[in-house]
């Protein structure tokens, strides 16, 4: 008996442990998240705006979209986020998947999704 209750000991550490671990894992991995956000915000409006050549080296169709789609001289965005939610299927034979994410872009400076 005294051995169970020493391995039942040990077992209740290790699990205390872990959940301390990840626990300050997700702390970490938080702020630095919190800090990356922070580094793409941005304000004020845009100072760019839109010219046909900014799509001069792209495919073919990808010109003719953006050429049809945004008007030379439209204001840029500075910064865009985006959410998004679907079903994802990860392998062929395997099950739809619930997705949700949220996409934040900020030319020049970087994205986070």
């Amino acid at each position: 008996m005294k051995i169970v209750g020493i391995v039942v000991i040990i077992l209740v550490a290790i699990l205390f442990l872990a959940i301390a671990v990840l626990w300050i894992l997700n702390v970490v991995d938080s702020s630095r998240m919190n800090r990356i956000r922070s580094s793409l915000q941005v304000s004020g409006d845009s100072e760019k705006v839109f010219s046909p050549e900014m799509v001069a080296g792209l495919p073919d169709v990808a010109q003719r979209y953006l050429l049809h789609a945004i008007k030379p001289g439209t204001p840029l965005a500075r910064r865009v986020e985006l959410k998004m939610s679907g079903m994802l299927k990860p392998k062929e034979a395997g099950p739809w998947m619930p997705l949700q994410a949220t996409q934040i872009l900020t030319p020049g400076r970087g994205f986070i999704w």
